[in-house]
């Protein structure tokens, strides 16, 4: 059977977070919601995302004109967020494992790709513009397009592991994103790329004898 890992991008695979710590009150500011002090960020990558919502003062109905702008902002400064370095060794380890590699992201596709850059090659399929609380969503469409496959989650974000519990698909939670890991309430958490890598797999190998 084929074998599928599912990348969250930003904070997973980007390293996101500090541009985003940088924007985040010129957002505010322009959308008029709560500015972010600089005393209360390691509390807010503790708290899920109604938290983060209620504490930033963003109603229902304001959070898609966030999401939009943010979207925005991020293509037009995408040249200074980068790929963490471990990134294309991990992909490249994945491929000569014949794994393939798929992105579920809350950002724009076009955003990822220029992120991506030459990485993008190694990349089988893109669900982008998943919604910030609806990601399972995209996880269904992902588990129906690969209905023959085992499939297997990665994200930085306790909403990423429900999202793909929801809909059935194994998840690995890691730590250098934008949460930490207290965040995860006490779900398992993997802390290096190169513990990543021997999960993963690991994970394949014994879904591969499990069913040999």
């Amino acid at each position: 059977m084929k074998k599928v890992v599912i990348f969250d991008f930003d904070g997973t695979l980007a390293n996101s977070f500090p541009w985003f710590i940088k924007r985040i009150n010129h957002i505010a500011k322009v959308l008029r919601f709560n500015l972010v002090k600089s005393e209360d960020i390691e509390d807010l990558r503790r708290m899920k995302v109604d938290e983060i919502l209620k504490y930033l003062g963003i109603s229902s109905f304001k959070l898609p004109f966030v999401i939009l702008y943010m979207k925005w902002l991020i293509g037009k400064e995408s040249q200074h967020i980068n790929l963490f370095t471990e990134v294309p060794s991990l992909f490249e380890v994945l491929e000569e494992n014949n794994i393939d590699i798929v992105i579920l992201s809350s950002n724009s596709e076009k955003n990822v790709r220029l992120i991506l850059k030459e990485t993008t090659r190694n990349v089988s399929a893109f669900y982008c513009g998943a919604g910030l609380k609806t990601k399972e969503n995209h996880f269904r469409k992902v588990k129906k397009d690969f209905s023959q496959a085992y499939l297997l989650s990665v994200g930085d974000e306790l909403r990423d592991s429900i999202a793909a519990r929801e809909v059935g698909i194994d998840h690995l939670n890691v730590t250098w994103g934008y949460a930490r890991a207290e965040a995860f309430l006490g779900e398992e958490v993997i802390e290096t790329f190169a513990s990543l890598e021997r999960r993963i797999l690991r994970y394949f190998d014994e879904k591969g004898r499990s069913f040999s």
